[in-house]
This record gives C-alpha cells, structure tokens and sequence, in this order.
C-alpha cells in the first residue's frame, strides 16, 4: 500500500525537476561561430577569454547540462573553428566543498565514458590540485581542480578536441 502511494509522489517530483539544457551537446568540433549559433540557439556573445592555445572565447551559456550538473559554458574557437567548451563558473570555493563536487562530477563522467585514461594528483600543500581524463572518440574531457590559495579552489569540466 505504501509503495502505490509512494511511486506517485516520486514520479511528479522527477518530473517537476528541471534539467539544465543540453542542447551544447549538438555542436561538433571544427563548426564555425554561424554553425555554432544555428545548433546551440540560446548562445550569448563573449567578450573573448583566451586559452594559452591562441583560442578565444565568442559565446557562452549561463547554465548547461554537464556531467549531470548545472554549469555555465564557455565555447572557444581557433581560427574561426570550434576547439574547446569550457564548463564551470570560475568562483572560489573551499576545498572540502570543492573536493565533493569533483568526487561527484567524476562518477558521473566515469558512468558516461569509462574508467578515466589518465589522472595527476598534485602536492597537496599547494591547496585542492588534480585532473581526470577521458578520451571519447574525437574528443577529450577533463575534469580539473586548480588551487587559488591553500584553502580554496576552482572546478572546470572541459571538452576539446582530441590530439591528432
């Protein structure tokens, strides 16, 4: 009797949960910025991050469906091709927060996409510092906490294009 009166409950709560868009994952690399906005309609204008590659940043998402989070997106274009998608919201966080989030983040990726191809842990006095990745096909995924001071870090999911 509990259980028929239950499964209703749990049904419209997963239902009314609302899932962040994913309508990135429409996008391939080497697209241009037009092919770009044609996939991924929601896309704003970036004022142009740089990546140490050359790549700017042209459009961005607040909010996109990665590795079953919520995270603001930022697409990367080299030579007027898409190259990278860089997932993360750029806030200071405190390690132990951080350090669950990621723990979370990489399950998930670890579902989607296997045992990860490679992982660094780094020196633990230089504060929250380690990255997963994974290789699917073409592209690369890497799941990455940098250190800002001692006690707090920065979390980024990132996709690229594999390395020939």
């Amino acid at each position: 009797m509990r259980l028929r009166v239950l499964l209703p409950i749990l049904f419209v709560a997963a239902c009314s949960h609302k899932q962040a868009p994913t309508t990135w994952t429409h996008t391939h690399w080497g697209m241009m910025p037009s092919e770009v906005i044609g996939a991924v309609p929601e896309v704003a204008p970036e004022s142009g991050s740089h990546l140490a590659n050359g790549a700017v940043g042209q459009f961005r998402l607040d909010t996109a469906g990665v590795a079953e989070t919520a995270l603001p997106a930022e697409f990367f274009f080299l030579e007027s091709r898409l190259v990278q998608i860089n997932f993360g919201d750029a806030q200071y966080r405190d390690n132990a927060a951080n350090l669950k989030t990621f723990e979370h983040l990489a399950a998930s990726l670890r579902k989607q996409y296997g045992q990860e191809a490679g992982a660094h842990i780094m020196d633990p006095a230089a504060g929250l510092s380690r990255d997963l990745t994974w290789l699917a096909g073409d592209t690369q995924v890497m799941l990455v906490a940098t250190p800002v001071t001692g006690t707090t870090s920065m979390l980024s999911v990132i996709y690229r294009r594999a390395a020939s």
